[in-house]
C-alpha cells in the first residue's frame, strides 16, 4: 500500500492581517505567514518539524486526513523516506540493531538514516526501503496560485468564517444563530445542520425565530439573498401537471440552486425530507419514525452507518409551533456529496 506524507492545512485569516496555519492531524503543529503565498511556504517547514519531532519522540505518524479540497502541505523527499523507513522499522518491530545487522551496515548508520538533521543521501534511503520491498517514488504536480487573498485551491474560493463576517460581534447574537453561523471543523463524527425551522425557546417565549435551508453553490454571490429566505422553503404547493410527462419540468431549487433538504407548505404546515439526490448519491436508505417523533432516518447499510442523516417530517403552526424541525448530516458524509 503506497504511503504518502501529503496533509492538508487549514487557512485562517486573521483580523489583524496574515494568516495563520494549522493542521488536522497535528496538534502540535501551528504557523502563520504575512500572505496566503508565505503561510504556505511556512506550511511545509512547520510539517517537516512535526514529523521530524515525532520521528525524535517515537511516536506514531499520523495518516493525512482526507484533503476535502483543501490545499496541503507535502515535506521534502529526504524527510518523506526517512519517515517511511521509521514507520517501516515499526511496523516489522525491529531495533536499529538488527536492522543493521540485515543490511551488512553499523547500527550508527542506520541511528542518521533515520535522524530528521542528517543528510542522507537518498539512494541509502532507497536501498533501505528496499529491504521492505517500498520504493520512493517522486511525483511532480502544479503549485498553487495563492497570490489572491481569496484563493484557497485554485479557482475555489477560502472558507468563510461567517461567524466573523457577521455584523454584529458574536457573544450579541441568539444562541440558535451563533450556532449555525460557527465555522464547522472537518471532524468527521461531527453533526452538520443543514435545515432548521426553530421558533420555540426554552428560556422563554417570542425570544428567537431561526429559519434555515442550506443550498449549494460553486461560487456563491452573497450579496443576493435567495428568494426563499422570507418562507424557509424549497418550494410552494403542488406542480401544475395538465398532461402526461408534464412533471418532468419540475425541479424544485432554492433560488436556482441545489439544495440538501426538501421543505414546501402553505404558512401553517410544513414537510420536509431529504433530497432525492443526495440519499441516491450517497447509497443512503431511508426509514421512519412516527409517533410523537415523526422523523426520517437515513442509514447506510453496506457499512453499516445508522443515522447519517435524520430531521422531523413535519411541523405545524397555530398561533405558536407545535414542533422544532432541525436536519442533522454527518459530515463525513456531507462531504463526501459535496
Amino acid at each position: 500500500m503506497a504511503t504518502r506524507y501529503s496533509y492538508p492545512i487549514d487557512l485562517h485569516k486573521e483580523r489583524e492581517g496574515g494568516y495563520s496555519v494549522t493542521f488536522p492531524d497535528f496538534d502540535e503543529a501551528f504557523t502563520d505567514g504575512d500572505t496566503l503565498a508565505e503561510a504556505v511556504a511556512e506550511a511545509a517547514d512547520c510539517l517537516e518539524e512535526a514529523l521530524a519531532g515525532r520521528i525524535a519522540r517515537r511516536e506514531d505518524i499520523p495518516s493525512p486526513s482526507p484533503a476535502w479540497g483543501r490545499p496541503a502541505a507535502v515535506p521534502g523527499a529526504v524527510l518523506a523516506a526517512k519517515a517511511a523507513l521509521y514507520e517501516a522499522l515499526r511496523e516489522q518491530r525491529l531495533s536499529n540493531s538488527a536492522f543493521a545487522a540485515e543490511m551488512g551496515i553499523q547500527e550508527s548508520e542506520v541511528r542518521r538514516m533515520l535522524d530528521p538533521r542528517h543528510a542522507t543521501k537518498i539512494g541509502r534511503l532507497e536501498d533501505a526501503l528496499g529491504r521492505f520491498e517500498k520504493r520512493l517514488v517522486v511525483t511532480v504536480e502544479e503549485a498553487l496560485d495563492y497570490r489572491s487573498a481569496s484563493a484557497g485551491r485554485r479557482g475555489h474560493p477560502m472558507k468563510i468564517d461567517y461567524l466573523k463576517e457577521f455584523p454584529l460581534p458574536a457573544p450579541q447574537l441568539p444562541h440558535r444563530l451563533r450556532d449555525l453561523l460557527r465555522p464547522i471543523s472537518d471532524d468527521p463524527r461531527l453533526r452538520v445542520e443543514v435545515a432548521s425551522r426553530f421558533d420555540f425557546d426554552h428560556h422563554g417565549p417570542a425570544r428567537e425565530y431561526v429559519h434555515m435551508v442550506m443550498a449549494l453553490a460553486a461560487d456563491p454571490d452573497f450579496r443576493q439573498v435567495p428568494d426563499e429566505a422570507s418562507d424557509g422553503i424549497v418550494y410552494f404547493s403542488t406542480p401544475e401537471v395538465r398532461e402526461q410527462g408534464g412533471l418532468s419540468a419540475f425541479e424544485p431549487k432554492v433560488s436556482g440552486l441545489d439544495y440538501i433538504v426538501a421543505s414546501w407548505g402553505d404558512g401553517s404546515f410544513y414537510s420536509y425530507n431529504l433530497s432525492e439526490k443526495v440519499w441516491i448519491a450517497l447509497g443512503l436508505s431511508p426509514r421512519c419514525l412516527g409517533g410523537d417523533a415523526q422523523k426520517n432516518v437515513y442509514d447506510d447499510l453496506s457499512l453499516p452507518e445508522f443515522g447519517v442523516v435524520e430531521g422531523e417530517i413535519t411541523t405545524e403552526y397555530f398561533f405558536s409551533s407545535k414542533r422544532n424541525v432541525r436536519w442533522l448530516i454527518s459530515n463525513e458524509y456531507l462531504r463526501r456529496y459535496l
